[in-house]
């Protein structure tokens, strides 16, 4: 019956649609390609059954049903309604309880059309989607809006009661969404600051606001001092506001790890400045892949040089010249080997930083690692680790297996051609 419902609204058979729900067809089952009757009904252009099925129930927020097919934004019929230009339907739709705010912010962003929708009486702290609230939504879909237009929008919001402490969706909350986003204006995150945003409160992928802003990255790369600068700048403002620069959490353990990885050597040092520990063990890498990044940070800024031990040990790759070697980065290799790193350290993922080097394929930092040094596994097994290989197997796939075997031969006749010699 749900597909005879679908079928019946896609067609504008209005008699039909009255007779299936009169007799229990579900109004907000999915049927087909997870499609509603509703959402069927809107995409033809059936005005009457449309609100046939909105008089009898129907969700015009979540056509979805289910919470693993929770709705986009830009996918429920109020926005299908605005990108019509179909009046009436939008009318039809805005004049309901529930419709959703956050999907006109997201799609939009037009500040009369989001204050004509508050005048209507739309919730700004109603929930659900991937964005959660239209506080989020507004942080992260607004990217193509002006600094002043995306303020006054955050502005009517927060005016007509949005909560900016709400938790979940995405980016786990508003300045979450606000501090990752190269797009938002600091304005945004200073006013969200302002009317209450906790600056410690630990949600989303990054943990909290100070690991959002220092791993934030833009694609367009003739803006990448700019989005530095800008970076900096709202690292302080979160300081400012109390923001524990010490605090762990999130994907990359802490704010030091996540400039790291977004290269951005200015929030680096002034992370450092505020009291991050480069030598904390904390996260998937541990310190490693801090401190490799770290020391190349630090050693172009001048500052903070004695402070890193670039033996530490821990994560994934169990120390810094692991992690540069399995990278392929060649000179912060070369960083951490002039302050003594040591070259044949064990442990970690590869067991060596030359066994990264080798499964990874970076021959120029083998290289440098031979140089400095380095022992091959050859020199100190009679056989190859098969029970590790496997492993390497299936992380690194059968090349990164084939390139260890190759290196130990290689390796292997160099010192039997040498023992022979002398």
């Amino acid at each position: 019956m749900h597909d005879c419902l679908e079928i019946a609204a896609g067609q504008g058979d209005v008699a039909t649609v009255r007779l299936l729900l009169d007799h229990g067809a579900e109004i907000n089952a999915l049927a087909s390609k997870l499609e509603s009757a509703l959402r069927t009904a809107l995409w033809n252009g059936h005005l009457d059954i449309l609100k046939l099925l909105v008089s009898r129930g129907a969700n015009v927020n979540s056509p979805f049903d289910k919470a693993e097919y929770m709705p986009h934004p830009e996918r429920t019929p109020l926005p299908r309604a605005i990108s019509m230009n179909n009046l009436e339907l939008l009318n039809e739709l805005a004049g309901k309880k529930g419709y959703p705010l956050q999907a006109a912010v997201g799609y939009f962003g037009d500040a009369v059309f989001v204050k004509d929708l508050l005048d209507r009486g739309a919730d700004p702290n109603a929930q659900g989607g991937i964005y959660n609230t239209t506080l989020q939504a507004a942080c992260i879909k607004m990217r193509n809006n002006s600094s002043e237009e995306m303020m006054q929008i955050i502005e009517l919001l927060a005016n007509s009661g949005a909560d900016v402490s709400i938790q979940e969706g995405e980016y786990g909350t508003a300045l979450h969404a606000a501090c990752c986003s190269c797009n938002v204006p600091i304005a945004v995150v200073n006013y969200l600051l302002k009317k209450g945003a906790d600056v410690n409160v630990q949600r989303g992928p990054y943990g909290h606001a100070l690991q959002a802003v220092a791993y934030r990255r833009t694609p367009d790369w003739s803006s990448f001092y700019q989005l530095q600068s800008m970076g900096e700048h709202l690292i302080q403002l979160l300081l400012d506001a109390g923001a524990e620069v010490y605090a762990q959490g999130g994907c990359y353990g802490t704010a030091l790890q996540a400039a790291c990885a977004g290269q951005s050597e200015e929030v680096v040092r002034l992370s450092i400045d505020h009291g991050a520990d480069p030598n904390l063990e904390v996260g998937e890498y541990g310190t490693a892949l801090q401190a490799a990044c770290t020391v190349k940070a630090l050693d172009t800024l001048g500052v903070g040089r004695d402070i890193i031990d670039v033996n530490v040990q821990g994560g994934l790759f169990g120390s810094a010249l692991q992690a540069a070697a399995y990278s392929g980065q060649t000179p912060a290799i070369t960083l951490p080997l002039n302050r003594g790193a040591h070259v044949n350290a064990r442990g970690g993922k590869y067991g060596s930083a030359l066994n990264a080097a080798v499964i990874a394929g970076n021959w120029d930092t083998a290289e440098v690692l031979l140089s400095a040094g380095a022992t091959p596994d050859c020199h100190m097994l009679s056989e190859p680790d098969e029970g590790w290989l496997q492993r390497v197997l299936e992380d690194d796939g059968q090349g990164g297996v084939e390139r260890y075997r190759k290196f130990w031969e290689v390796q292997k006749a160099e010192r039997e051609v040498s023992a022979h010699a002398d």
